[in-house]
């Protein structure tokens, strides 16, 4: 069910950005690292402080910022005993971009495979991203990175913890 209002969102993100005063919006690709953390919030979190990812997406451009539809893949993760394989996170965020500050929101949510130890693989519960950055563009190349902040309820956005901050770096090719 979760996957299927993913997917939804998605659709929806990429509904509402239109072009520029009738011209096509443009394209970009990046690929994507990002350092991840223990997290105290979210219950089915399948990272360790450490952890790293790494990914790719798809931009799509508006005059004020863009959607980003991408994923990301982890082997081996250290949380859960050391009993996962995989992770493969999809992810789908709205970003406004000036001057070159990002700030997006965004939702994700991980595909877990385990070693062979009979648990069947899972996908966690939706979980929902603020990220804040810096992005630069050198011609048609943009760099980039900033800090990552995921929760799966609502209710518990007041709990903030520093010590759950992700951070990321990315490269990319605008056309």
């Amino acid at each position: 069910m979760h996957r299927s209002l993913f997917l939804a969102a998605a659709a929806l993100l990429a509904a509402v950005l239109p072009a520029r005063a009738g011209k096509q919006p443009s394209f970009g690709v990046a690929g994507i690292a990002r350092y991840h953390q223990s997290h105290t919030a979210v219950r089915e979190w399948p990272f360790d402080k450490g952890d790293m990812s790494y990914g790719a997406s798809l931009r799509f451009y508006d005059g004020m910022g863009f959607l980003e539809l991408g994923c990301e893949f982890a082997a081996d993760p250290t949380a859960d005993d050391k009993v996962l394989d995989q992770v493969v996170t999809p992810f789908a965020r709205l970003a406004l971009k000036d001057q070159g500050f990002v700030a997006a929101f965004g939702v994700r949510d991980n595909y877990v495979t385990f070693d062979d130890d009979g648990r069947d693989d899972e996908w966690t519960d939706l979980l929902y991203e603020f990220h804040l950055g810096l992005e630069f563009d050198v011609g048609p190349l943009f760099v980039g990175g900033g800090a990552y902040y995921s929760f799966d309820d609502w209710g518990d956005l007041g709990d903030f913890d520093a010590d759950d901050l992700e951070f990321g770096a990315h490269v990319g090719f605008a056309f």
